[in-house]
């Protein structure tokens, strides 16, 4: 009989990333003595020093690295057995976790996601607003079974297809001294008055990372309960707005002007991704899902595409 259970396994981990006994008895919400007690049972059950104590904190021995190792694979493997056991409950086939950024909740999965809720009547989708870091974050360590983000990098352990392409544009009321410009640098546009969708915060923290990496900031002025509100303000003169273009489509007024931003981050090409698993596909309804969204997108499904990312 093995003496120890996944808490242990988590206290140190935490201990590992804390470098600190207390601390990392703190993360797992677990007195010292109570953490101390707990990897002395382990170093017992396996008969080795797991931890050496230092002038600052603790580090792990050769034997502790080589827990650690495994640990992090059986937290991993069990974080990933929760989320797909979630799914089911008595009252429907599946449900799925879809975390997105906000120009995909704006512009796409409306549409997209009604037509497969039409067809897949027993499952349901719990869907939530996230910055594309969190979204790829979330689908790596297996916190959410789909997501859509603008991604253009590689991941271990992550899929990614194609979904759709967009842009960020700059609207500005006809009068502004803006409106006659073909197309605007985002920097140039950072002395000016923001209107913010209030119920974007993905889209804020998004924007407001790209001025902190010009060493800027944006200047918030109103924020807007829905984009025919912000549209008005922007109308008014009351300051000015950052939006997809996608989202935007048909409804801007003659009086407010779309300009094309010419920062690299403006083009937005938006990617489904999903964990991938080491010899089996994403769990069936998952796979449905993804099928879904990508004939939905410009590429054709080929199911021995998704086959091959087993």
């Amino acid at each position: 009989m093995h003496h120890y259970d996944l808490s242990d396994l988590r206290l140190l981990l935490n201990i590992a990333e804390e470098g600190s006994l207390s601390h990392g008895a703190e993360a797992s919400h677990m007195a010292p003595s109570s953490a101390s007690l707990r990897i002395k049972s382990l170093e017992e059950e396996f008969g080795c020093a797991l931890l050496t104590r230092q002038s600052r904190g603790v580090a792990l021995t050769a034997a502790g690295e080589r827990l650690l190792l495994h640990a992090r694979k059986v937290l991993e493997q069990t974080a990933l057995l929760e989320s797909d056991l979630r799914q089911y409950d008595g009252n429907c086939a599946g449900k799925i976790s879809l975390y997105a950024n906000s120009n995909a909740i704006w512009a796409f999965l409306p549409d997209d996601l009604a037509g497969f809720l039409s067809n897949n009547p027993l499952i349901h989708i719990n869907l939530e607003e996230h910055t594309s870091d969190d979204v790829v974050a979330a689908i790596a360590t297996g916190r959410a079974d789909v997501g859509i983000a603008a991604w253009q990098k590689d991941v271990d352990g992550v899929t990614f297809f194609r979904y759709r392409q967009d842009r960020k544009v700059l609207i500005v009321a006809r009068k502004h001294g803006f409106a006659r410009r073909k197309h605007i640098s985002f920097g140039e546009s950072l002395g000016e008055s923001f209107i913010v969708f209030s119920q974007s915060g993905a889209m804020q923290s998004y924007l407001s990372a790209q001025a902190a990496a010009l060493g800027s900031r944006i200047d918030t002025r109103i924020e807007a309960q829905s984009l025919s509100g912000l549209l008005r303000l922007v109308e008014s003169g009351a300051g000015i707005g950052v939006v997809s273009q996608t989202v935007l489509g048909k409804l801007i007024p003659a009086s407010v002007v779309r300009i094309p931003l010419t920062d690299a981050w403006a083009a937005r090409d938006l990617r489904i991704c999903v964990r991938r698993r080491h010899n089996w596909l994403p769990e069936s309804t998952v796979l449905r899902l993804v099928e879904h969204l990508r004939t939905r997108s410009s590429l054709q499904v080929r199911p021995s595409v998704l086959q091959g990312t087993a």
